[in-house]
């Protein structure tokens, strides 16, 4: 065994024992239709394990470590239902810190390193403007005159004392800025979805200065790539855990329960069901290890089309298999499935959520075709087509 393989089993003990310890699905019970708030005492914990900073370089207090443990990471937090956001607050946030640390804003991205690893509060991205955007190269939310002016949809994890990342354009450039979410001028509607909330911010002449911008120009493109592509890696690996943890769920239920004095799992039409679904979840499985395969040859964030290709169909396999073993999973255990003391639908709640979250299937299955269409293109050039 490799360092590596060794980090990975260390990081892997170390959330399976956290997850089945103290971040179980009863705490979710009761959240139907209603947003979820981040929990902050097991936000900290898990700040405190290392995992918010597992992405900041040491020198900005991380741990140094890359995607393939991100990954790792996200994976086992879908199978047990952590349902913080991992991916949405910790993962993508510290590649922009990563990346803004020799940006013109160096004080400020470390501090805003200490934060995320801290855990004290909650860092999320600001980027989407409209449904349906797999990226968005030019931002229509805009920095004039220290005062911000726009709108931010499908936000997560956006807490009221929170800070936000957000993409908007500074004298001509696209830019990466950051903004209190308590600051004046800036309004915010929450919503639920999944197991936590989203939220639309709208920015009306919010003051900011100047030296809040992290990045800008071609290093905040940059840095935007390598974010999106590093977030949909993780979110991937997060509906894998969905799927295998809803899989499991279902077929605990049918090697126990009894029908006509014979369990479930006896009935040949109900193997056929979960064998369908075991290679659901094999697929996805094999789909991120092909991802994880690229991302090891080429870095995300390079303009590289099969690493971005990889990197979609495993977010767009992963979807699919989560949401579908979701529903057989809430019809294989009955009317207990719809009932919200049983896991099943917190497993489907979180699976359509994530499935549409950063790019459905569709969308990023026709990201898939244009960008292998014509590998000489630019990337940005097959984005918006």
């Amino acid at each position: 065994m490799d360092d590596s393989d060794s980090t990975s089993e260390l990081l892997r003990n170390a959330a399976v024992a956290f997850f089945t310890g103290q971040a179980g699905g009863a705490r979710l019970r009761g959240w139907i239709a209603k947003p979820r708030a981040v929990d902050r005492a097991l936000w900290q914990q898990s700040s405190e394990l290392g995992w918010s900073s597992l992405l900041l370089p040491e020198s900005m207090g991380g741990s140094a470590l890359g995607l393939s443990e991100a990954a790792l990471l996200a994976e086992e937090a879908g199978r047990h239902l952590f349902a913080e956001p991992l991916v949405a607050a910790a993962v993508m946030p510290a590649l922009l810190l990563a990346a803004a640390e020799h940006g013109p804003a160096p004080a400020w991205a470390a501090e805003l390193a200490g934060v995320l690893t801290e855990g004290k509060r909650v860092l999320t991205v600001a980027w989407q403007e409209a449904p349906g955007q797999l990226d968005l190269a030019v931002p229509v939310c805009e920095l004039i005159d220290g005062r911000l002016s726009g709108t931010k949809h499908f936000v997560p994890a956006c807490e009221v004392d929170g800070v936000l990342l957000v993409w908007a354009s500074h004298g001509g450039e696209p830019s990466w800025v950051h903004v209190d979410a308590q600051a004046e001028g800036v309004q915010r509607s929450v919503e639920a979805a999944g197991l936590g909330s989203q939220a639309t911010l709208r920015f009306e002449q919010v003051r900011l200065s100047d030296d809040r911008v992290l990045l800008r120009g071609d290093a905040a493109q940059r840095a935007r790539l390598r974010m999106l592509a590093g977030g949909r890696l993780a979110l991937a690996a997060e509906l894998v855990g969905l799927a295998s943890g809803a899989l499991a769920l279902a077929l605990a239920h049918v090697r126990s329960r009894q029908q006509f004095g014979r369990t479930l799992g006896s009935f040949q039409a109900v193997q056929h069901r979960c064998v369908d679904l075991h290679m659901e979840v094999e697929l996805a499985k094999a789909s991120l290890r092909q991802a994880l395969v690229w991302l090891d040859a080429s870095p995300v964030g390079a303009d590289d089309r099969q690493l971005d290709a990889a990197i979609c169909a495993a977010k767009a396999r992963a979807g699919e298999a989560a949401v579908r073993v979701g529903r057989e999973a809430v019809q294989l255990l009955g009317a207990m499935g719809f009932c919200d003391e049983v896991d099943a639908g917190l497993y489907l709640r979180a699976a359509l959520n994530g499935n549409a979250w950063l790019g459905g299937p569709v969308a990023l299955r026709r990201r898939f075709a244009a960008g292998l269409a014509d590998p000489t293109r630019p990337m940005l050039e097959a984005v918006h087509d």
